[in-house]
């Protein structure tokens, strides 16, 4: 109910939250509403969303890298999914969560 009434912000109630933070409301609105923590990759009603990647295809990504890692989503939220691009952290700072990627090194 808190976060309803926010996204319903009325003139002279409190500060309107930036657009920024409205953008964080409505997802954390989304997540509570509906339970799901997944709201960006698509699912198939009633089935889970799992992703194998081959290990070939790991050792492959990780030994090709810069830096000798490559960096896996957990959070659901990343447009380069299956791969991090840092979204958590918008997640994180919106719900308090600590939420992290997957990290695999040589």
């Amino acid at each position: 109910k808190a976060t309803v009434s926010v996204l319903n912000w009325e003139e002279g109630s409190t500060p309107r939250p930036s657009p920024q933070q409205q953008k964080m409301l409505r997802r954390t609105a989304r997540v509570l509403c509906t339970g799901r923590f997944n709201t960006m990759q698509q699912a198939e009603p009633g089935k889970k969303v799992v992703n194998k990647i081959p290990l070939d295809d790991v050792i492959e990504k990780v030994e090709g890298s810069a830096g000798g890692r490559v960096i896996y989503c957990r959070c659901w939220k990343s447009k380069t999914f299956p791969y991090c691009d840092g979204a958590h952290n918008e997640h994180n700072d919106a719900t308090g969560d600590n939420i992290g990627p997957l990290i695999i090194t040589e």
